[in-house]
C-alpha cells in the first residue's frame, strides 16, 4: 500500500481546527495508492508541552509557525541485553 504525506504534517505540531487544540502527528496520509485519505494519528498536546492522549481521525489542521520540538527518548532494555 503506498501512503503519502505529501503535506509535511508527519512528526509536526499543527492546530486541529474542529478542537482548536495543538496536535502532533504520529501517522498517516493525505493519500493511499491515488486515492483521498485524510486520516490521522496524533497526539494532543499538554499545557506543560508533553504528549497527551491519542486521537484520530480525518484531518482539518493548520500549520502553526515557530513551533520547536524536542525529542527525548528513553528505552528500558529486558534482562541480558548489553549495552
Amino acid at each position: 500500500m503506498m501512503e503519502s504525506d505529501d503535506r509535511g504534517y508527519i512528526g509536526s505540531v499543527v492546530l486541529y481546527r474542529p478542537l482548536n487544540k495543538p496536535v502532533y502527528i504520529e501517522a498517516g496520509a493525505w493519500t493511499i495508492e491515488g486515492r483521498l485519505s485524510n486520516f490521522w494519528d496524533w497526539r494532543f498536546i499538554n499545557k506543560d508541552g508533553s504528549l497527551g492522549k491519542k486521537g484520530q481521525g480525518y484531518g482539518d489542521f493548520e500549520k502553526i509557525k515557530g513551533v520547536k520540538i524536542k525529542h527525548t527518548i528513553t528505552v528500558k532494555l529486558p534482562k541480558g541485553i548489553k549495552r
